[in-house]
Parts: structure tokens; sequence; C-alpha cells
């Protein structure tokens, strides 16, 4: 799967201390996410869905 969370984030013209504070996590966790080194919980899908006006399915995109 790959990732489209920094691309939804620039999109909405947001910076990764933006989107984290938005969010209530670290700046961190949202590279973390970003890179796909892990994928938010459920709950974090459905925070950053709407606030970066999208989908969940939308932050990722299957690359079978």
């Amino acid at each position: 799967m790959k990732c489209n969370i920094r691309e939804l984030r620039k999109k909405n013209n947001l910076t990764q201390r933006q989107l984290a504070v938005s969010m209530n996590v670290s700046e961190s966790r949202i590279s973390i996410w970003e890179l796909g080194k892990e994928t938010p919980t459920l709950e974090n899908a459905f925070k950053l869905a709407h606030i970066l006006n999208c989908l969940v399915d939308d932050l990722y995109t299957y690359s079978g």
C-alpha cells in the first residue's frame, strides 16, 4: 500500500507541525505515518480524513 498522507497534507496547505497539533500527536508521528513506517490507528485515520477533507480510503492506495 502506498501512503498518501503527505500529498493530502500538502494539498490542504498544512505543515507536519500543524497537522500534528490538530491530531494531538507528535510531528515525528506524522512523519512515521507519511513514510509508511506505521499506519495510524483507526481512530486517528478517521481524524486524519476529517482534517484532510478526504475519505479514510483516500489515505492509502493499494499497489498490488
